[in-house]
């Protein structure tokens, strides 16, 4: 059976505009003197560790690190949460999985209180346990995820680890119930 593992920030939730926002008022506390632009180029796609490592060098400790990631990730939570949003069809797409029989994941760079924070918001009971498994970055995810065609948990607990996989990425057109060609002859 297929599996869907999703990407949090910018797939499933609207959130990109808020992290930009929250990574310039970090800056400005810290006196960074990068623009939004740079900021997102050195912070996208990675954990919380390594946006900071870019940002203050490769030498920061790690309980810095972790410190300066829990500052910056609860001004995101807190502008995020006034204005939470799913990315428009999100839910439609996520109730046609369910429909389907679809098991998902969710895969993101984001920590554990993001996703903590974006999964208390799923709606309630259509989505409630939607994702049957979820990995942070700070739980080892080196990389975003955004689809993989299948999911076994071989991949999953290899991707824990550290593992790396060149993915496909293909344009998701309108959910449709009609099988594939091959499927109706």
């Amino acid at each position: 059976m297929p599996h869907l593992i999703f990407d949090m920030d910018g797939t499933i939730i609207d959130s990109m505009p808020v992290h930009r926002s929250s990574w310039a008022q970090f800056a400005a506390r810290h006196g960074l003197s990068e623009q939004a632009e740079e900021l997102e180029r050195a912070t996208s796609g990675r954990t919380g560790i390594e946006g900071m490592r870019a940002l203050f060098g490769a030498e920061l400790s790690l309980e810095l690190a972790q410190a300066y990631v829990h500052e910056k990730e609860a001004l995101y939570r807190e502008q995020f949460g006034a204005q939470f949003r799913w990315v428009g069809g999100f839910e439609r797409f996520a109730m046609w999985a369910r429909t389907l029989g679809l098991r998902c994941g969710l895969g993101t760079a984001g920590d554990r209180h993001n996703v903590r924070f974006c999964l208390e918001r799923l709606p309630k009971p259509d989505l409630d346990g939607l994702f049957e498994v979820c990995v942070g970055g700070d739980e080892g995810l080196p990389v975003t995820v955004l689809t993989i065609q299948t999911a076994d948990p071989e991949v999953i607990e290899a991707l824990r680890h550290g593992a790396t996989y060149s993915i496909e990425l293909v344009e998701i057109g309108e959910p449709s119930l009609t099988p594939p060609l091959e499927e109706q002859a």
